[in-house]
């Protein structure tokens, strides 16, 4: 860096201490607290005046109103629905009550109760209150006590009207005090964990006999062990084909008593049983279960209301039909062979086919009934086992996450938020007094409250705001230039003159000499510093120096989109190149000269380093007066710190309206790493906070409109006319920028 630039740095360093650290702006005149408060107010002053209307002249109308007989105290319990911070919120103890306002009203009347009232009496007869000490004073205590719980809230309001206001607020703390005290002597956590160990032992022991239990009627069943399922389906199956045999055997034993058939009709009747057919031919067995199953889905189907044509009921039917047919067709081979091999059984013998085939349905139906029992007692054992394992799971669950939240949990749900409070003015027949102070309370508030919006969203709407703190450094303002305002000649007299202001301040700060590289940054997008960087431009070049604007906001580019320069060779070249190569093109202004960003897609704010901008800036010091670099926010942009520290001085262009925090935030940040900052410029400020920088009267007017007509007043180095109204074309921008 040249010695020029050294020594413009060790001035500025000479000026202010970079190293120090960065404290809070000290207002000028704090002493005076109009001039604090003016500094908070600023352009929220209609905003205080109409809610302080509003609030002062309802609570004057809620003081004369409701004004009170006696003094009263007032004290806060807090029902926390959860306690804070915790890690594990779905605990018990830490997840919201889904009855809180049942606990809330349950507190409210224990504070109501004879034991808080009668420990509350006991301390005020111990502090020597008068209105305690007859014999019938817990009822009248009573009287005047008013507990309930907060409407929409979470609190318990305690309240105690007396016509001592010193007795009713020791009455309030001698009840919240009684009433933590033998709260207190409720179940501790420690009490807590030791019931839930113990819970979890008895878990244990239930869950290790049930799984006995279980284990030990497995093993003594006779079904459950092997597929007690198809066993019961295949039982079933059986008795299904006995009934039919039963019946056919009935008929033949009916037609034989009867004797009513002939020898040969006899034996052309005589026809094997179902049962009789099995035991012939058991293929006969697992055939007629198919079918019986496949029957029994059908049927399902037909009760659940499917239609004959839904595809699948039409499929099932097709299906058994031809698993009857099959069966029929099977059952018929299987009599004629039976037919052959049998001969006519008497009567005799068919009554004892009865009786074996009901003895063997009797067995198969008891069978059955034992599945059914034993399947249920089992899964009885199986659900009581999951629901034990998962109470015991989440009773460990549950152990854990209090073992984690031990010291937040012992803090409880309950906590006095304040106690009684102290009755300043009695209650009633006061009520002018009373709406009077309500009146006062509302214009407090209202001040008080926008005091403190401005302390904490401290934003910035004049001038004198940033000239009142020695951190920021004010070097001047800008004007708002709207369409609108830029129509009125006084309006661009005075900005051209603002920003002529601005620059002179920088001279200022510099030694003549060759090569200065001012770097214009801003602590947020849209805070004007392209526009604030084209301007100053502009004015030095009209002062006869030989300027050159640089485009380094490797995102907005909103200074090349300004002088045309998008798509041609700018610093993403230089940089590249290590050199200058042709790349500066000349402005519609004598001494003025832009450098764009340049086109280079694979150069990006993340590639540049900060020698590559101090190659750049030597170069540029060696062709012209003055360097303007235009950066990207200070916070925002990665490219912004290497030039801020590199160049020669740093000037920040910051938004009338916003708040001062981020401008403190860049200030911190310019100091900290060392750079030389040179001030900050308000952009958009208000025409009447221009006027104190314009030496603008009637006379200078008179004097304008006669050089207008008569000789020519332009003298070497003052800017003309014409550059005036090139330098409002930089501030009348659509946007100000493309940032």
């Amino acid at each position: 860096m040249s010695n020029q630039s050294n020594e413009v740095q060790s001035l500025s360093v000479n000026r202010r201490n970079p190293a120090m650290d960065f404290e809070e702006p000290a207002v000028l005149g704090s002493g005076n607290p109009m001039v604090f408060v003016n500094d908070r107010l600023r352009g929220r002053w209609k905003w205080v005046v109409l809610v302080a209307l509003v609030l002062s002249g309802g609570l004057a109308a809620l003081g004369y109103t409701f004004a009170p007989v006696m003094y009263r105290s007032t004290g806060i319990v807090l029902v926390e629905p959860a306690p804070e911070t915790l890690i594990h919120t779905d605990l018990p103890e830490a997840s919201v009550m889904n009855r809180a306002e049942q606990f809330i009203a349950t507190q409210a009347g224990i504070i109501m109760g004879d034991r808080v009232i009668s420990k509350a009496v006991e301390i005020l007869r111990a502090k020597k209150y008068s209105q305690v000490m007859d014999l019938g004073a817990v009822q009248a205590f009573m009287e005047d006590l008013s507990v309930g719980p907060g409407k929409n809230t979470y609190l318990i309001i305690v309240q105690y009207e007396s016509d001592d206001a010193r007795f009713a607020k020791a009455a309030v703390d001698a009840v919240l005090n009684a009433y933590m005290e033998l709260n207190a002597a409720g179940q501790t956590f420690t009490t807590l964990r030791e019931d839930l160990d113990n819970l979890k032992r008895q878990k244990e022991f239930q869950l290790d006999g049930w799984q006995s239990q279980r284990k030990r009627f497995v093993d003594e069943s006779r079904f459950v062990q092997s597929q007690p399922d198809e066993q019961r389906q295949f039982m079933l199956a059986q008795v299904f084909q006995l009934q039919m045999d039963r019946k056919e055997v009935e008929e033949r034993s009916r037609i034989t008593q009867n004797g009513t058939l002939t020898e040969e009709e006899m034996l052309a009747f005589d026809d094997p049983t179902g049962r009789a057919l099995e035991e012939f031919d058991p293929t006969l067995v697992a055939e007629r279960a198919n079918y019986i199953s496949r029957k029994q889905e059908v049927e399902g189907m037909r009760a659940r209301g499917l239609l004959p044509n839904n595809p699948i009921r039409s499929r099932a039917e097709k299906e058994l039909a031809a698993l009857e047919e099959a069966l029929e067709r099977h059952e018929r081979e299987a009599h004629a062979a039976w037919l052959a091999s049998r001969n006519i059984q008497n009567a005799g013998s068919l009554e004892e086919r009865l009786d074996a085939i009901d003895a063997e349905i009797g067995t198969l139906q008891q069978n059955m009934k034992t599945i059914d029992e034993e399947k249920y007692r089992l899964a009885e054992f199986d659900r009581e086992i999951q629901i034990q394992q998962e109470e015991l799971d989440e009773l460990k669950l549950r152990i854990a996450k209090l073992d984690d939240e031990e010291e937040r949990l012992k803090k409880g749900r309950i906590d006095i938020q304040s106690f009684g409070s102290q009755p300043e003015m009695p209650t009633t027949d006061r009520r002018y007094q009373l709406g009077a102070v309500g009146g006062l309370a509302g214009l407090t508030f209202a001040v008080a409250f926008f005091l403190l919006l401005g302390t904490l969203d401290r934003k910035a709407y004049a001038s004198a705001q940033l000239q009142s703190a020695a951190e920021f450094d004010c070097i001047g303002v800008l004007p708002d230039m709207t369409p609108s305002l830029s129509e009125d000649q006084d309006a661009r007299e005075l900005a051209a003159q603002c920003v002529h202001r601005v620059r002179n301040r920088i001279e200022i700060l510099r030694r003549p000499g060759k090569g200065f590289v001012i770097a214009v940054t801003s602590p947020s997008q849209g805070d004007g510093k392209t526009s604030m960087a084209m301007a100053l431009g502009w004015s030095y070049a009209a002062a006869g120096h030989k300027t050159v604007l640089v485009d380094c906001d490797f995102i907005g580019r909103a200074l090349s989109l300004q002088t045309n320069r998008i798509g041609y060779e700018g610093v993403k070249e230089v940089i590249k190149s290590h050199q200058l190569n042709g790349e500066i093109a000349a402005v519609d202004q004598s001494n003025l000269s832009v450098l764009g960003i340049g086109r280079d897609p694979t150069m990006g704010p993340e590639s540049v380093r900060k020698v590559d901008f101090e190659r750049l800036f030597a170069d540029l010091r060696q062709q012209f007066e003055i360097v303007i670099v235009d950066t990207g926010p200070l916070l925002a942009s990665v490219e912004a710190l290497p030039i801020t520290v590199t160049a020669d001085g740093v000037v920040l262009a910051f938004r009338r309206g916003r708040s001062r925090k981020r401008l403190e935030e860049c200030v911190r940040e310019l100091r900290s790493t060392g750079a030389c900052y040179l001030g900050v410029i308000m952009n958009c400020a208000d025409q009447s906070d221009c006027v104190r920088y314009s030496s603008l009267s009637r006379v200078s007017q008179d004097v304008i409109e006669a050089e207008k007509h008569g000789k020519d007043w332009r003298r070497e180095g003052r800017p003309s006319r014409m550059d005036e109204n090139r330098l409002l074309m930089a501030l009348q921008k659509p946007g100000r920028e493309s940032e």
